[in-house]
């Protein structure tokens, strides 16, 4: 759900297992959180611990193979 108060759960599909990077951005673009992955076929479940950011604007970018996939989330709690 965003927003999101202390977990973010990050849910995607792949086609085939791959190293990937889940990292959270604040609005400034300063890297606050990188977490390496390992993919699996199918679905995929990240759940990254966020309790510790303040509230505000992130931005959530998985990557994987030169390719990114970005997503505004929203800390209010």
């Amino acid at each position: 759900p965003n927003p999101v108060k202390d977990h973010f759960n990050l849910s995607f599909e792949c086609n085939k297992a791959v190293n990937a990077d889940v990292m959270i951005f604040d609005i400034n673009g300063k890297l606050l959180i990188n977490h390496n992955i390992e993919t699996v076929v199918g679905k995929n479940l990240v759940d990254l611990n966020i309790g510790n950011l303040l509230n505000g604007m992130y931005l959530c970018s998985l990557r994987y193979q030169g390719n990114a996939i970005n997503l505004k989330f929203n800390i209010n709690r």
